[in-house]
């Protein structure tokens, strides 16, 4: 055999050999599957599956003893690796690139903010202070306002008792020569009794006219209404009309429902709660006309002293008083009828009452003198000279205080309960006669020759405060340049620290939000006792929407140093990039 033969021998040897070993191959293997067809076209969940690659050669390629396994796993898995091998790998490597992406553009934004506060701050100017100085020359505790120009308060409210406050806080226009007024606790109205224009003013406490209501009559006098009275149950308003010799009734709607004749020459009229009845007093007929409040029938009509002027009810026991203004005396019956007492030397022509819970104090026009009965001995416990001719009296329950009023002067007189005279107050030399008081402590008079209702309020502030000069006009520029404060000392005048500080600040819709400090936690090292470092109201804003508060006790004195910057509205205005 020649070289060529055996060449070719070897080559048909190779070939069979071959094709047995392919086709031995091919008996091993199971049939393929239309899953497998799916793995080897698109690979499956698992990172050693690539597409148009075995898995055999993939282990064989990634064997840990393969020199070139770490880079060729990495190439590989980031070229063709499916969804559990991106996460493994490539998501760590995008999540890193975004966090650095935002750490970057935190960096840039924090550049900004530095930059733009750096931009605003020159304009404010080096830290300012201001000095105020605070004294209570009273005897009570008083509740201190600072700032808030825009919120209507006031350095310091006074208190019900700051009787020398008191101003007239308005005059409301009634009919024609008023007499007496009254409040209606059922639906907190005023009623003003005009005799010269026979009608009754109806007006609410701020001075609205709600209603004037005409009693009717042709000839304007004829009617004269003097007097109200009030059905608490109800609402009904009870008038006295003296010349006509009736009592009209309005309800709660002010309309008349009802016309009951009295004796003669009517002048007063009260309720007592005890029976609910009211009593009329009769001048001319020296009687007292007692009326069911339900029926409208006068019950019976009781006998008093000579010209009885005034009737008045003494609630803690339903007692009814009668002064007698030309017998110069007091009848007391009960609500049984009963004559319980007569009261003798009451002073020359006493004529109103006004009750207490513990008193009754009676006027005496002729002889200047205003008197305290008891109501359980039915004695005078005491005479009080007054000097001046009287025409009004009524007890204020809030600040314990009497008013009397003198259309002789003009003048209303605040008296304690012991006749000591508080304050004089000018109601510009008014002729007044008629005055009530609210339980809320506002007090109201007649000006019989003015026509007029005055109110008598108080002062903006209480005069027991004093403060520095210069404050209102700092309160007034902080309310158009606000001050961004840094700190505050606080400096008492001795041991009787203020308890603590309130910073208050008004939202655009009324709300008010209120911060508490406690000067207890900033007592200065140097003077603990008399010194607070105030350090919490940094970054406080002074404007006319925010206010201090807090107290100072009587006869104290407190400086207070705010350090601050002054803010400027258009360094603050962001600023609009085309």
């Amino acid at each position: 055999m020649n070289s060529k033969q055996k060449i070719g021998l070897l080559g048909a040897l190779a070939v069979v050999g071959t094709g047995y070993f392919l086709f031995k191959n091919d008996k091993d293997k199971k049939p393929i599957t239309n899953l497998d067809k799916e793995t080897k076209l698109h690979g499956d969940d698992t990172e050693s599956n690539f597409i148009g690659i075995s898995n055999a050669r993939i282990h064989q390629a990634l064997m840990a003893q393969n020199p070139n396994y770490a880079k060729a796993y990495k190439k590989d898995l980031k070229t063709w690796g499916t969804v559990s091998g991106v996460i493994d790998v490539s998501n760590d490597f995008d999540e890193a690139k975004r966090k650095k992406r935002k750490l970057k553009a935190f960096a840039q934004k924090a550049l900004e903010v530095e930059k733009n506060y750096k931009e605003k701050a020159a304009h404010l100017p080096e830290i300012s202070k201001t000095q105020i100085t605070l004294t209570n020359n009273g005897t009570s505790v008083r509740t201190i306002n600072l700032w808030g120009s825009n919120m209507g308060t006031s350095i310091s409210k006074p208190l019900p008792g700051d009787v020398q406050d008191h101003k007239v806080n308005q005059e409301v226009q009634t009919g024609v020569h008023p007499q007496n007024v009254g409040f209606n606790p059922f639906n907190g109205l005023l009623y003003v009794a005009n005799q010269l224009s026979d009608s009754i003013t109806i007006m609410d406490t701020s001075g609205a006219i709600v209603k004037t209501v005409a009693l009717g009559s042709v000839y304007p006098g004829f009617v004269s209404p003097v007097d109200v009275a009030f059905n608490p149950s109800n609402g009904e308003a009870w008038v006295v009309c003296s010349v006509e010799n009736t009592v009209r009734i309005l309800d709660a709607t002010h309309n008349i429902v009802q016309t009951i004749p009295v004796g003669n020459r009517p002048t007063s009229i009260a309720y007592n709660p005890d029976n609910e009845c009211f009593y009329v007093s009769n001048l001319l007929d020296n009687t007292l006309s007692k009326i069911d409040s339900t029926s409208y029938n006068v019950v019976t009509t009781l006998n008093t002293g000579e010209d009885p002027r005034t009737v008045s009810v003494w609630n803690e026991q339903g007692s009814v008083w009668v002064s007698n203004s030309s017998s110069d005396s007091v009848s007391v019956f009960d609500t049984a009828d009963n004559l319980i007492g007569e009261i003798n030397a009451t002073g020359d022509y006493p004529t109103e009452f006004t009750t207490t819970s513990n008193s009754l104090f009676l006027i005496a026009k002729n002889s200047n003198e205003l008197l305290e009965l008891n109501p359980q001995t039915q004695n005078i416990e005491n005479t009080y000279p007054l000097g001046f001719q009287p025409s009004g009296i009524i007890y204020n329950p809030v600040n314990g205080f009497l008013y009397v009023l003198s259309n002789q002067t003009g003048l209303t007189y605040i008296y304690s309960t012991n006749g000591t005279l508080s304050e004089t107050l000018s109601l510009n030399n008014a002729s007044n006669i008629g005055i009530t008081a609210l339980p809320s402590g506002e007090v109201f008079t007649t000006n019989t020759s003015g026509s007029n209702l005055a109110f008598i309020g108080y002062s903006e502030s209480s005069s027991d405060i004093t403060i520095n000069e210069s404050y209102p006009e700092k309160r007034a520029e902080f309310q158009f340049k606000p001050a961004l404060v840094k700190h505050a000392k606080f400096v008492f005048s001795d041991e009787n620290r203020a308890s603590g500080l309130k910073l208050i600040h008004q939202s655009p819709t009324g709300k008010q939000h209120v911060t508490p400090i406690s000067f207890n936690n900033y007592k200065s090292p140097q003077n603990y006792l008399d010194v607070a470092e105030i350090t919490a109201v940094r970054g406080d804003v002074i404007d006319g929407k925010s206010t201090w508060e807090f107290k100072i006790a009587p006869g104290q004195t407190i400086t207070i140093l705010v350090y601050y910057k002054q803010l400027q509205f258009k360094y603050l205005i962001p600023t609009i990039k085309n």
